[in-house]
């Protein structure tokens, strides 16, 4: 599911869809239908288990309307935020995603650093239609990490980045998650994930 809107009208368009390749090339076609629509001007990304807090929207809108009244609404614009942990029975797995995955504060102002790690969480990403058009299509699963990753590394050379510090949405974490934050690992599988990593990063940079 993928929601666009636009400033004059707080009306949701909605496609919904029973194609299942894969999590990339998903959001990929549903922007794309999303940027069918002419009027929709920003949209938003979700995951269906997450509980979004109250004002997420309006929050990220308020950063959004502030970012186009000094940069200008014709570059592409990425607004994020952190998010805190839960369960499947929704108890706190952790306070802050940022703190959880240890990202430096202040970390993401430079192309470097966002070449070499990614601050957003996808699922509080809120983007304008600009960064969408240019982001678009996403690249294949296999070249990049991740939707998110790509919208940050677009956002960054072409427009402008603003990360909200507090969390907008609980984050659901199952004990069977393939993607997500990642689990405790032991020194061997540090090691592994950290070259296949590296040569993952290479290849999206």
């Amino acid at each position: 599911i993928v929601g666009s809107a636009s400033k004059t009208s707080s009306k949701m368009n909605c496609v919904f869809g029973n194609k299942r390749s894969g999590v990339v090339a998903n959001i990929s076609e549903l922007l794309s239908i999303s940027e069918m629509n002419q009027s929709s001007q920003y949209f938003a990304l979700a995951d269906q288990d997450d509980i979004w807090y109250l004002h997420k929207l309006h929050m990220q809108y308020v950063e959004m309307e502030r970012l186009e009244s000094h940069y200008g609404d014709n570059i592409p614009l990425l607004v994020c935020s952190d998010a805190r942990g839960i369960d499947e029975f929704d108890n706190e797995l952790f306070s802050s995603f940022l703190k959880y995955m240890k990202i430096p504060h202040q970390w993401g102002d430079t192309l470097q650093q966002n070449l070499e790690l990614s601050h957003v969480l996808g699922c509080s990403v809120m983007g304008n239609a600009p960064l969408r058009r240019l982001a678009l299509p996403i690249p294949q699963q296999q070249d990049i990490f991740m939707h998110d990753w790509w919208l940050l590394l677009v956002a960054t050379c072409f427009g402008k980045v603003f990360c909200m510090q507090k969390p907008t949405l609980d984050y659901r974490q199952h004990s069977t998650n393939f993607l997500g934050a990642p689990k405790r690992k032991t020194f061997k599988e540090s090691i592994c994930r950290s070259l296949d990593n590296a040569r993952r990063t290479q290849r999206q940079a």
